[in-house]
């Protein structure tokens, strides 16, 4: 069920203009550990699991998550709206979000 959600882009870090310093950024955290874990095993640090895009409306987010996904083939991005997982009855929420 949960493939319904899931968003293949087209969209990759070439395609986003002025965000430099927020795409380096993006890259260590999620490229490198990817690329290069045996590193990071090897040095004993644990990589980041998740990122939390935040900010106001208008200012990249969706563009930035869907180029991360388009860039990484790899990493799968499902697209969430609140409507879909949210219920008013106890417990259908989480049997949705299962």
């Amino acid at each position: 069920m949960l493939s319904k959600f899931l968003v293949n882009p087209k969209i990759t870090f070439a395609d986003l203009g002025g965000l430099t310093k927020e795409i380096k950024q993006l890259e260590e955290m999620i490229e490198w550990p990817l690329k290069y874990g045996s590193i990071f095993e090897f040095l004993g640090v644990r990589p980041p699991r998740g990122i939390l895009i935040s900010g106001p409306p208008g200012t990249g987010k969706t563009s930035l998550a869907l180029a991360i996904a388009g860039q990484n083939p790899d990493i799968p991005l499902y697209k969430l709206n609140a409507p879909e997982i949210v219920s008013g009855l106890s417990g259908q929420s989480e049997e949705k979000i299962r």
